[in-house]
């Protein structure tokens, strides 16, 4: 008998470590308030994977702009839904339909658009499987026109003493 379960636990142990690793392809993003830049998910092997939230609490719905596919590369069954039950997570997965079975690439499957909307630091995390690594998005103010021309004028009167 704990022949048997030692067996069963060894091969549960190793049926997780073979599983995709869902990843950002930055961990830091610097925006501005109003900005937006694009990140990729990036997944660690060929296999398939569903029901992968990203996202972060509803505070931050509008932080994600959208979750698309790059170029099929998520398989033909690729998919990212924004759902309005969790406010702010989208659902993503990606799986290959016909055969042979092996359209899933490796790599960059998802262009994520991020969009600083208030002044603070978040960070927007995945569920995927083994646990993958976080997001941070540190969003900082929009300089006013008139601060940037005073500290312009600041440098040429600096310059101009040496």
């Amino acid at each position: 008998m704990k022949k048997m379960l030692t067996l069963v636990l060894v091969l549960a142990v190793a049926s997780l470590a073979g599983a995709t690793n869902i990843t950002w392809s930055t961990g830091t993003v610097n925006l501005t308030v109003g900005a937006s830049q694009t990140v990729q998910l990036i997944a660690s092997d060929n296999a398939f994977y569903d029901d992968v939230w990203v996202g972060a609490d509803s505070s931050l719905t509008a932080q994600i702009q959208s979750i698309t596919e790059i170029a099929n590369n998520a398989g033909d069954n690729g998919y990212a839904a924004y759902q309005s039950a969790y406010p702010g997570w989208y659902k993503i997965g990606a799986a290959d339909m016909s055969d042979p079975f092996t359209s899933v690439v490796a790599g960059n499957q998802f262009d994520v658009v991020l969009k600083g909307l208030a002044v603070g630091t978040y960070v927007i995390s995945s569920d995927a499987y083994g646990g993958n690594g976080l997001l941070t998005v540190n969003v900082s103010p929009v300089p006013e026109p008139i601060t940037m021309a005073l500290l312009g004028l600041g440098g040429l009167f600096l310059r101009r003493k040496k």
